[in-house]
């Protein structure tokens, strides 16, 4: 292929990822056939796995041979085996990782955790799902437990639902920083909530010190009451908050995909009054208590109408298949779910609502489950749990060990492995003993893998630069649509580049460049792939090496402060680097 035909590529490829042409300048766009070799590419997928005995205490000193790991059913060799008790490594085996293999560690001298060992947790406060008086009883625990987690070189960022996803921070260590953001998200106002008070005003219409009316009373005229009317508003406020919950779920996922890339081991802490599994079920129910042929639970929760079938009703507002999809998400990420129930008593607010009334126990229950539900899937399809915020939070948020003691199974992953979504089932000898641990994992393929590590590192600014990438902010070129283009200028050592030779007399480099932009809106835009190739004479090979590629992107970009991440792959030396750039307001011109 002729360097004109290859520009040509180039440029169609840059048009459709949004990026306006690009040049280099110290080595050629080429690409030179006649390279033979080998390589070889094996990446180890890591699952962690908690024990715990009958009384739900963390069982330690379990050796690799008492695990027995399945992925798609079939056993798999556990080649990596490293275990934590209390935040020290007990034990670690790595064939392919001598250097992390060490002695256990002397009692006045600090153990090294391996780098793909270290949590990375993100915090999530639900603003749109909890209320100022249980934010702060939270907030209160809450800081105590995660400045144990940084004292234990954990790395934290906080994120919020406004209900729009605010991400307030990289991945810090320093518990001024976080201490800072918890003050300004303890601070939040309570966005006004108007379908919670038409709920409050239907649950006390549906409450009574009377009796419960059925079919027979409206027959026979002892009752006269418009129930469309309220069936119909029953129906207007679970349409509602389903929306709500469905735009929760959404960015929840938003924030489960950021970290896909984030490499070490990673978990979620939602801080929410909960996720609703079937919104405005409990109203239905204690209507159909109220108004329906008998009760519910003996006439098979069936109401007055046909058009008021209660499970036709509760089914329209299911948000349990986007909880299940979320969950899934989750757990392919490699994420385990943890979430903070801030509300200690769900069933209050109906009891409170029942002015002079009562509300069935049944309702209460359904409430109760419609909560609890959502939390305990997705925690029991990631590995995570649910903790319900009580006066013992603290002392309940303290006994979660799954951060500092925990046992990871590492298997190999052959180059040429089917990307996918695969199960897997850990098993434990021992009598009585409960195992938790993700059920599932997900195979992407190198393209995807790096469009998620750029991604992540524009968010949280949390990655590895074994390439020594190198960026620039260059000239800018102004647009008739008010944006402009800002030329990216991307320095990458040669000699950190893996350099074959040729039998037409270079050295080749195959490198593959990922790029993608965060606006003033906070948002990422898709990342975009630029594959390139640079040739070498092999007389001046002694003399490149001390040089770097300079590869120029011009970026189409918008006013305001902005972020460049540049993720770059060495396809021959299979070695990634990333690194994120910051575009003050001033180098854009606002």
């Amino acid at each position: 292929m002729n360097r004109r035909r290859h520009l040509s590529i180039l440029l169609a490829l840059l048009a459709i990822a949004g990026i306006a042409s690009a040049q280099e300048t110290d080595v050629t766009l080429t690409t030179r056939p006649g390279a033979f070799f080998e390589t070889v590419d094996v990446n180890i997928v890591n699952i962690e796995v908690f024990v715990t005995d009958k009384s739900g205490l963390p069982v330690t000193g379990l050796q690799r041979e008492d695990f027995e790991l399945l992925v798609d059913g079939a056993p798999r060799e556990i080649t990596n085996f490293y275990t934590a008790t209390r935040g020290r490594p007990a034990a670690f085996s790595s064939p392919d990782r001598a250097e992390d293999l060490q002695a256990p560690a002397l009692p006045d001298v600090p153990a090294r955790v391996p780098s793909n060992q270290t949590l990375y947790l993100a915090v999530v406060v639900d603003n749109e799902h909890i209320r100022s008086v249980n934010r702060a009883r939270v907030f209160r625990d809450l800081r105590k437990f995660l400045a144990t987690r940084l004292e234990q070189g954990a790395f934290v960022t906080m994120s919020s639902l406004n209900p729009e996803l605010v991400i307030h921070s990289d991945f810090v260590d320093d518990p001024r920083a976080l201490g800072a953001m918890l003050d300004e998200l303890e601070r939040a106002a309570d966005r006004p909530r108007i379908n919670e008070i038409e709920r409050r005003q239907i649950l006390s219409e549906l409450s009574t010190t009377g009796r419960i009316y059925n079919r027979a009373d409206y027959a026979e005229g002892r009752v006269a009451f418009d129930s469309p009317d309220l069936i119909n508003r029953i129906r207007a406020y679970a349409q509602i908050e389903f929306n709500a919950s469905q735009s929760t779920l959404r960015n929840l996922s938003r924030v489960v995909s950021s970290l896909a890339g984030v490499e070490g081991r990673k978990a979620l802490l939602y801080v929410s009054e909960g996720i609703v599994n079937r919104p405005g079920e409990e109203m239905f129910l204690a209507w159909s208590y109220r108004y329906g042929d008998g009760t519910p639970a003996a006439q098979g929760l069936r109401s007055v109408g046909s058009d008021t079938d209660y499970f036709r009703e509760i089914g329209r507002f299911d948000l349990m298949p986007q909880v299940r999809e979320l969950a899934q998400l989750t757990s392919n990420a490699r994420v385990g779910w943890y979430t903070i129930d801030a509300e200690s008593d769900h069933g209050a607010t109906l009891r409170s609502a029942a002015v002079g009334g009562s509300i069935a126990s049944e309702t209460l229950d359904v409430l109760e489950a419609n909560v609890r539900e959502p939390a305990e899937l997705i925690g029991e399809l990631t590995g995570g749990r649910r903790i319900q915020a009580s006066t013992s939070l603290e002392r309940d948020l303290a006994a979660i060990d799954d951060f500092d003691t925990y046992y990871s199974l590492g298997f190999a992953r052959p180059s040429g492995s089917e990307a996918g979504v695969h199960d897997v089932r850990v098993k434990v000898r021992g009598k009585g003993l409960k195992v938790r641990h993700r059920a599932s994992f997900q195979l992407k393929s190198d393209d995807d893998r790096m469009a998620d590590a750029t991604v992540a590192t524009l968010l949280y600014q949390k990655a590895e630069n074994p390439l020594g990438l190198v960026l620039r902010p260059g000239a800018r070129q102004e647009r008739d649509d008010g944006d402009y283009i800002l030329g990216v200028e991307v320095q990458v050592p040669l000699r950190n580049i893996a350099l074959i030779p040729t039998d037409s007399g270079t050295h080749v480099a195959q490198l593959s460049l990922y790029v993608t932009i965060k606006g003033p809106d906070g948002q990422p835009r898709p990342v975009q792939k630029l594959p390139f190739s640079a040739a070498i004479p092999d007389e001046k090979l002694e003399e490149a090496l001390g040089h770097s590629t300079h590869y120029t992107l011009p970026v189409v970009m918008r006013r305001g402060d902005q972020q460049i991440a540049v993720g770059v792959r060495d396809e021959l030396g299979f070695v990634d680097s990333f690194l994120r750039l910051e575009i003050t307001g001033s180098e854009t011109g606002s």
